[in-house]
């Protein structure tokens, strides 16, 4: 055992499986937060579109119609809203459990190096 730790071999291995390990690790990160970004830009180019629909809806209508209309799309922002919000929560959480994954499976495939 201890010739083994000592074998610069077997160090040299452990590193590459460490540096593997931290480089699928931000590389899963950095995908989440492209997933994240690519969410907000969707989530404003929506806000802008009903917000521009919005201003048609209250330019077309009349006083009472629009107050309807108006109460409609602002309904339906806000229910667009929470829908980009829990994808952006199952995104995280998908995203959150594959790096979890991703260690165990690297720590798993270090240890077991370890011991052969």
């Amino acid at each position: 055992m201890k010739r083994e730790a000592q074998d610069p071999l077997i160090k040299l291995k452990q590193q590459e499986i460490d540096l593997k390990a931290m480089e699928t690790q931000m590389k899963l990160q950095k995908d989440m937060m492209v997933d994240a970004e690519k969410l907000d830009l969707e989530r404003d180019k929506l806000e802008a579109e009903t917000s521009i629909d919005l201003m048609k809806a209250s330019a077309d209508v009349n006083k009472e119609d629009s107050a309807e209309a108006m109460a409609l799309l602002k309904e339906n922002m806000a229910a667009t809203r929470e829908a980009m919000k829990n994808e952006m929560a199952e995104r995280k959480n998908q995203s959150a459990e594959r790096i979890a994954r991703e260690n165990a499976k690297s720590k798993a495939n270090g240890q077991s190096k370890k011991t052969t």
